[in-house]
C-alpha cells in the first residue's frame, strides 16, 4: 500500500492515523502510571524504528500508527515534561545562550531545506522521522518560555493559527482545484504573476473556508467541549462535599 495522492486523502489519511494514536494512546495512559510514561516514550520510538525497518526491507509503505509512534511520542515528551515539573523546564531554556539558541535554529532550517540530501540511504530514512520530530520538539522547546528572548510576535500568524486544523485539511483541495482550473485556462505557472496570482487565490480561498470551518463546525465542538468539561468538574466537586 501506497500513501493516497487524491486530495485531499493524503491530509485525512494522515489524520486517520493521528485519531488512531490518540485511541492508542489513551488506552495505554489508563494503565501506565504517569511516572512509567518516558519507558512509553522510548518503546514508542524504539517501536516505530523496527517497525519501519521491516516495512523498508519488505518495500511497504509506513502510512500506519505504529511506524509512526516515534514521531508522537518524542512531541508527547515534551509535553509530559512541561506537565511535571514546567519551572525546571523553564529554567533549563532560559539557560540555554541565545546564541546556542540561533544555531540551533540554523541547524534545523539547513536539515528542513536540504532533508532529501542528508537523508540518503535505507538507515537515514529509516531514522529520518525520529530525528526530524527531536528537532522539531526541541525547536518547540525553545519558544516554551513566555519571556524568552527568541520569540514570534505576531497577530496574523496568531489568528491563523486558529485556523491551522482547517488550513491544513483544506489547503490540498483548492491548490488542486485552481491547478486544474489554471490548466483548463492554459496559464501556464512557469510564469511569474500567474505563479504570485495561484498562490495568492488558494492561500485566500483556503482561509476564507478555514475561517468558516472554524466558526461553524470547530467552534460549536469546542463550546460542547468546555460544557463537558464544566459538567465533569461540577460532579466531582459535588462528590467531594
Amino acid at each position: 500500500g501506497s500513501f493516497p495522492d487524491i486530495s485531499p486523502l493524503g491530509v485525512m489519511w494522515s489524520l486517520c492515523i493521528e485519531e488512531h494514536f490518540y485511541i492508542l494512546w489513551s488506552l495505554l495512559l489508563t494503565f501506565i502510571p504517569y511516572k512509567k510514561l518516558p519507558y512509553l516514550f522510548l518503546a514508542s520510538v524504539i517501536t516505530a524504528n523496527v517497525v519501519r525497518f521491516f516495512f523498508s526491507i519488505n518495500d511497504v509503505a509506513t502510512t500506519e500508527l505504529f511506524s509512526n509512534l516515534d514521531i508522537f511520542a518524542i512531541g508527547g515528551s515534551l509535553g509530559y515534561l512541561t506537565a511535571v515539573d514546567y519551572p525546571r523546564l523553564f529554567r533549563y531554556v532560559l539557560a540555554i545562550p541565545n546564541s546556542l539558541k540561533i544555531s540551533i535554529l540554523a541547524i534545523i532550517i539547513t536539515v528542513v531545506l536540504f532533508e532529501k540530501e542528508i537523508f540518503t540511504g535505507s538507515l537515514m530514512q529509516i531514522i529520518q522521522p525520529t530525528v526530524l520530530a527531536i528537532l522539531f520538539t526541541i525547536l518547540i522547546a525553545v519558544f516554551i518560555p513566555t519571556d524568552s528572548k527568541i520569540k514570534i510576535t505576531s497577530k496574523v500568524l496568531n489568528y491563523l493559527g486558529s485556523l491551522s486544523y482547517g488550513l491544513y485539511v483544506y489547503h490540498t483541495i483548492f491548490i488542486n482545484l485552481a491547478l486544474l482550473i489554471y490548466g483548463k485556462m492554459g496559464l501556464i505557472l512557469d510564469s511569474s504573476w500567474n505563479a504570485i496570482s495561484f498562490i495568492i487565490i488558494t492561500f485566500a480561498v483556503t482561509v476564507v473556508v478555514s475561517y468558516l470551518s472554524y466558526r461553524f463546525l470547530e467552534l460549536p465542538f469546542l463550546r460542547l467541549k468546555n460544557i463537558m468539561k464544566t459538567i465533569k468538574l461540577k460532579a466531582v466537586a459535588g462528590k467531594s462535599v
